[in-house]
């Protein structure tokens, strides 16, 4: 859903769930709900920056902030929040760096990654030229491909 299916569904529910009589106007439930949407994108940036910058310093610092933003993705998710700005950038890098590359294909697959132009060049200039590394980015071209077709499919 986008920003204003959100707003609008708000206002809607709002709208349906008062008295008749209360002379609450449409215009003065979709500022309620423009605020709450502003409040809760204030919220999920500033937790999601308190999240990445408190993870203790080791080895395994990397899986351990992919784990709590992998939680954190599903809880955005089902409770229809917004992501944070950064967030599919970030998630998908730790991703690529913290997972078997059939497990990365997988999340990839199932569209919990949102691939980038700029992550998708960065794994091209990163990568090296054999077989498997070579195959990974075909894999990565073709995904990102389909990405495209589906967005103009939903414009």
């Amino acid at each position: 859903y986008g920003k204003v299916q959100i707003v609008t569904g708000i206002c809607v529910y709002m709208l349906l769930s008062l008295p008749r009589e209360s002379r609450i106007t449409r215009s003065i439930c979709n500022l309620w709900a423009l605020y709450y949407r502003a409040v809760q994108v204030r919220k999920t940036n500033r937790l999601y920056h308190f999240m990445k910058s408190n993870v203790p310093p080791g080895d395994d610092s990397p899986m351990i902030l992919f784990r709590i933003l992998s939680n954190f993705h599903c809880a955005l998710e089902e409770l229809m929040f917004p992501f944070p700005k950064g967030f599919h950038e970030d998630f998908v890098k730790l991703g690529f760096y913290c997972l078997p590359r059939n497990v990365f294909l997988q999340y990839l697959e199932r569209q919990v990654f949102e691939l980038t132009p700029s992550f998708v060049d960065q794994v091209m200039r990163d990568l090296g030229v054999s077989e498997e590394d070579t195959q990974f980015k075909n894999m990565l071209l073709v995904s990102l491909e389909e990405i495209s077709c589906r967005f103009r499919l939903e414009i």
